[in-house]
């Protein structure tokens, strides 16, 4: 996860993560992106099947998405889409 901070100066449009990550947690992983006036407006989406992250705690971040896992494909990509579209705004 460190090389994320440095992807998004160089021009990645999102990050989609798994809420539960190897070296911790994608919720955390978020708050401290949004501390850095670098990557404050990176759209993030965090896609879980866990039941321990709840969709408001992920809100109070900002407009970081959350999606609940099994989702069908096409839920995904029209996430995607809104955020990216809000993202260009």
């Amino acid at each position: 996860m460190r090389e994320i901070p440095e992807a998004a100066r160089q021009g990645i449009d999102i990050l989609v993560s798994e809420a539960q990550l190897e070296d911790g947690s994608a919720v955390a992983y978020a708050a401290y992106l949004r501390r850095d006036a670098r990557t404050v407006s990176l759209p993030i989406l965090i896609a879980t099947s866990e039941g321990d992250v709840e969709p408001n705690v992920v809100r109070t971040l900002g407009d970081e998405g959350f999606l609940r896992l099994p989702a069908p494909p096409s839920a995904l990509l029209d996430r995607i889409g809104e955020l990216l579209a809000r993202a260009t705004r």
